[in-house]
């Protein structure tokens, strides 16, 4: 029972008044004292103090522990009765929650591959797991097989967006290209030019959503199971503060160097243009309001272009882009280099490994990935200066472009203009030819034979 000091105390909620008989006989006793129900003539009713509570704590406690019967069609607490093993008295069967695990799992990779197959906007697939667009966006890139679709990819495509940032004076950022920026740590580039930025009040609403429903105390984590079998996370009330004040600090950056304008139609009135990372939800706009359309590649590399973000920023920021399975992104000698330095040349670090699984890919050109690969190797000396290194990543990265159709024919090609592209570095021009020699003569019994 709760003693109720409000008004009008309601009975059906187990709430009585300070002045209700029951109430005073509470008052003043502890764990373990007796007090009288109800009284009568033969004789009266008792009951034993079991346990006192804050009422707000014994409320919380009663709604998590009733929530599937008082919210049914609300799924977000889940109350498991977990039985003792036969014939123990320490350790419980956790096979329910266990299977539970395992259709969790079931129903994410389900929803991936509906995403990976089919045109499914990121909020659409964040929806079917219970988030926003900004959870399900690191929820992709931090998926090692999943693609993240950004963009078509071609030319015109690429072109068309180009020339649209030079022609329009408003750039709308949905929460899928914020999400972006937070993952590059480079949410800077929206102070370099002053106001030409704009948010919605809905989106920024969303991140600040993030952050109120954060739980505030206390040890949390979540369970879940992968190919390694069944995890569990714990996260310190400590951590969860750290987490909720980087929000904080990405919505103040936010508020101060874009303009927030309430709307939905933002990106649709005459002179903005769209700034989202989801080609489908980019598509839809296009197709149905006549939107203008870009992409965070884009962005930055326009903006490198202009002198108001780093080049190295630029190409660094496209190395990660591709390791984190955006696509379409470009691919160019520079970024490689990038890619390899945040792995410190290790062909099998994340994201040197992804982007040079790129050139295994039949869907790109194999023409452009043997000019990028005869650049990116004269570049290579320059920037790594172990040779052992070197020698693993060409290696490397010519079993890649062994695996495409017409990738042997295209090696030989590229050993051919390899002394052109070192120019006078003949020293360079030999350690390369030393290790496509070794590498062919290791494969030789693959090289197909011309009739």
């Amino acid at each position: 029972m709760i003693i109720e000091d409000a008004a009008d105390p309601d009975a059906r909620m187990h709430e009585f008044s300070p002045d209700h008989p029951i109430s005073k006989e509470l008052l003043g006793k502890q764990v373990g004292d007796t007090f009288t129900v109800a009284p009568g003539h033969v004789s009266k009713r008792q009951g034993v103090i079991q346990e006192i509570q804050s009422k707000f704590v014994y409320r919380y406690q009663d709604s998590m522990a009733q929530w599937q019967v008082r919210f049914p069609d609300s799924p977000e607490v889940e109350s498991i009765r977990l039985l003792k093993k036969p014939g123990s008295e320490n350790e419980y069967d956790l096979t329910p929650f266990l299977q539970s695990l395992d259709r969790r799992r079931e129903f994410r990779q389900e929803i991936v591959q509906h995403y990976a197959r089919q045109p499914m906007p990121i909020h659409l697939f964040g929806h079917f797991l219970g988030q926003n667009s900004f959870d399900a966006l690191l929820h992709l890139a931090a998926a090692d097989d999943t693609e993240i679709r950004c963009c078509g990819g071609s030319p015109a495509e690429t072109n068309s967006a180009l020339l649209t940032l030079t022609s329009q004076n408003a750039v709308v950022i949905d929460l899928t290209s914020i999400t972006t920026l937070f993952l590059l740590e480079q949410t800077r580039v929206l102070s370099a030019i002053p106001r030409r930025f704009v948010v919605s009040s809905g989106t920024l609403n969303e991140l600040k959503e993030l952050v109120v429903t954060m739980p505030p105390a206390g040890e949390t984590g979540y369970a879940g199971k992968n190919d390694g079998g069944y995890y569990m996370v714990s996260e310190s009330a400590s951590g969860r503060k750290e987490k909720a004040a980087v929000l904080r600090a990405l919505i103040k950056t936010l508020e101060e160097d874009c303009r927030i304008i309430s709307g939905i139609d933002l990106a649709a009135r005459p002179g903005n243009l769209l700034w989202t990372d989801d080609a489908v939800a980019g598509a839809f706009a296009i197709g149905e309001f006549g939107v203008k359309r870009v992409w965070t590649q884009i962005i930055l590399q326009w903006m490198a272009s202009t002198g108001s973000v780093a080049e190295k920023d630029f190409y660094d920021s496209a190395a990660t882009l591709f390791g984190w399975g955006y696509q379409f992104t470009s691919m160019s000698s520079k970024s490689l280099v990038g890619a390899g330095t945040l792995a410190e040349w290790n062909p099998n670090r994340w994201p040197f490994s992804r982007c040079l699984q790129s050139f295994r890919s039949e869907n790109v050109d194999l023409s452009a990935l043997i000019n990028i690969a005869g650049r990116f190797l004269a570049e290579l000396l320059r920037v790594c200066s172990i040779p052992e290194l070197r020698q693993g990543v060409v290696t490397t990265l010519l079993d890649a472009l062994s695996s495409r159709n017409g990738g042997f024919p295209a090696i030989h090609s590229l050993a051919v203009f390899v002394p052109r592209l070192f120019g006078l570095n003949v020293l360079g021009a030999a350690e390369a030819l030393s290790v496509f020699d070794a590498w062919l003569k290791a494969h030789a019994s693959k090289i197909p034979v011309l009739k």
